[in-house]
């Protein structure tokens, strides 16, 4: 299950990614991954739809809006969708 948050990012040490710029009309995909990871977006809004480790569960759609965060749990895939566009990080929490 996909959890929304207002945290601050200083919160948690995090290892940074790029920022990505997604377009609109456009779509990715966050692939599965051992570890959690967080989506912060910087601009515009997104549209998600989570797809969960476990295929017994029907598909999560939510909207992410201009600074919020999401946590993307171990073993989750991620359809993003910009809506129009919007700039946003992801963000993994380092390996001990």
């Amino acid at each position: 299950m996909l959890n929304r948050v207002q945290a601050h990012p200083s919160a948690v040490a995090y290892c940074e990614s790029p920022l990505w710029e997604l377009p609109s009309g456009r779509a990715m995909t966050l692939e599965r991954s051992r570890h959690s990871r967080w989506l912060r977006l910087r601009e515009g809004r997104l549209w998600l739809t989570e797809e969960g480790h476990d295929t017994n569960e029907p598909p999560q759609d939510l909207w992410l809006t201009q600074g919020e965060s999401l946590r993307v749990p171990p073993g989750a895939r991620v359809l993003i969708e910009a809506w129009p566009s919007a700039r946003f990080e992801v963000l993994e929490v380092p390996a001990a």
